[in-house]
């Protein structure tokens, strides 16, 4: 029988971005794998992990969206992505950085 996740789990076994201290795993081939880009969900995690997995993202991929962030988080992001131009849509709880 065919694995279906053994190429998604051989590529977050090999991301470097996960330490103990922060468990953040960015499969930044998703793209070129399944042709649907990585994203991050804002939910749950703290303003510092989504500030790297922006920065990682945009590095990577040329750009990071995040979705399920408040304002409040957004409010809290924004001001650690320095050169990132982004755009946050409150309604649909999104930000766009490139």
């Amino acid at each position: 029988m065919i694995d279906p996740f053994a190429d998604l789990i051989s590529a977050l076994d090999d991301r470097e971005d996960a330490t103990p201290d922060t468990p953040l795993r960015l499969d930044l081939d998703r793209a070129a794998r399944t042709g649907i880009p990585e994203f991050i969900n804002g939910q749950n995690k703290t303003s510092e992990e989504i500030v790297r997995a922006i920065q990682r993202l945009a590095e990577s991929n040329g750009r990071a969206l995040t979705t399920r962030m408040s304002a409040q988080q957004a409010d809290l992001v924004t001001p650690h992505l320095g050169d990132l131009t982004w755009v946050y849509h409150d309604r649909a709880e999104v930000l766009l950085a490139s």
